[in-house]
């Protein structure tokens, strides 16, 4: 029992500490040029998928801000 408890505690410290990765942060960042850095980097690295995720947010805050401005 006490095995099972060690093991599910230290299976639940392993996924805390590894969920955030700084990918995650930089989704939840509101620093847009971070993002384009990142989103850029990515893309030249091959991994579309996460390059698309910031350049989706970053057309929407860039949207925004025309529609903001009119």
């Amino acid at each position: 029992m006490i095995k099972n408890t060690a093991f599910l505690i230290v299976l639940f410290v392993v996924f805390g500490l590894g969920s955030c990765s700084n990918y995650q942060k930089l989704l939840k960042s509101t620093d847009n040029d971070a993002k384009y850095e990142a989103a850029m980097d990515y893309y030249e690295k091959g991994d579309y998928t996460r390059a698309l995720q910031l350049f989706d947010l970053l057309q929407a805050f860039t949207v925004a801000i025309r529609v903001v401005s009119c």
